[in-house]
């Protein structure tokens, strides 16, 4: 019966190995797979997929029943309803799959390994490498398209916003959008996709692999793609080695908070312009702010990449935690 995991490649062995017969590493202990430990193994991502299917044909026929809805209540009722599914599904698996969740987030003090001012930085370079890909890509398909219809679709965040506040329902409602984006986005969305997508590709494929379609996913359904996907990475990484997801959740509060004092402060709430775009020096500042960000951002990811014999933070939580129960 193999029931015994390497601790450095996460193969299963037989009870009575050694040595793993993948890797070659020397077992120093027994590591059972307790019902605790049981995500790391039944854990299956395509599931994900058929509650997003289905989570987004229910609220199409959702909004088709009820057309005439406010912007206000147009984003109450998705965002409920996303985050929502996103939380009874995270119930779900947790039942199902024994998630520890204690496992997935870590500790908080681990916030203190890295240091907020660094954390800080990395969101900031982070952004700006996120702000110079959005303006190249717009730029790019302006010139090879002509039209705007697919900008709106890829980049434009202004709906999200009241066009005034004029109302109490128009404050009521950016008072909504900032709990949002400043506590619920960030906390529900690194769970899902840095604690468990990640963490499941990372166990079926390997660190590059893991980090990098999670990412992808996460990137996929944020405006601009590049620059959520990126960011992704960069929070994986941060995740890997810190083995706290607090960290993650972190500096997307970071992230967010600094969108939501650029909107408030300058009432701009990320429309498109294609007036910006029309000539080749005005992107010549973009084109500096992408090479200088980009270079940062190699250097982080050089240093905080993990290494092949890295154990995932989930198994690395998980162990921590039967030591001290014991």
């Amino acid at each position: 019966m193999k029931d015994k995991i390497c601790e450095k490649c996460l193969n299963s062995n037989t009870n009575f190995a050694n040595f793993c017969n993948f890797c070659g590493n020397k077992f120093l202990q027994t590591t059972s797979m307790s019902s605790s430990s049981k995500f790391i193994e039944t854990f299956r991502s395509r599931w994900a997929l058929i509650w997003i299917v289905v989570g987004v044909f229910i609220l199409a026929v959702l909004f088709e029943l009820m057309p005439y809805l406010s912007d206000f209540l147009d984003l109450l009722i998705s965002s409920i309803w996303m985050y929502g599914l996103m939380f009874i599904w995270v119930l779900w698996v947790r039942n199902r799959n024994e998630l520890s969740l204690k496992a997935i987030l870590g500790k908080l003090n681990s916030i203190n390994t890295i240091g907020i001012p660094y954390l800080v930085l990395i969101v900031i370079v982070g952004m700006g490498f996120s702000i110079s890909c959005t303006y190249m890509s717009i730029y790019l398909i302006i010139q090879l398209f002509g039209e705007i219809s697919l900008i709106e679709t890829l980049f434009d965040g202004g709906d999200l916003w009241p066009k005034n506040f004029s109302s109490i329902q128009a404050y009521l409602h950016a008072g909504f959008v900032v709990s949002i984006l400043v506590l619920i986005a960030p906390i529900f969305e690194e769970v899902v996709f840095r604690g468990m997508f990640m963490t499941r590709w990372v166990v079926k494929w390997g660190y590059k692999r893991g980090i990098i379609f999670s990412s992808l996913f996460f990137g996929i359904l944020h405006p601009g793609i590049i620059g959520p996907t990126v960011m992704g990475v960069i929070l994986s990484c941060l995740y890997n080695r810190t083995k706290s997801l607090w960290v993650s959740v972190f500096c997307h509060m970071i992230n967010n908070s600094i969108v939501v004092i650029l909107v408030l402060i300058t009432g701009d709430p990320g429309s498109i312009e294609t007036e910006e775009f029309t000539s080749l020096s005005s992107m010549l500042p973009i084109l500096g702010l992408f090479i200088v960000s980009s270079v940062i951002i190699s250097l982080v990811l050089y240093k905080l990449w993990p290494s092949k014999s890295d154990i995932i933070p989930y198994q690395h939580n998980l162990q921590n935690l039967h030591v001290n129960n014991e």
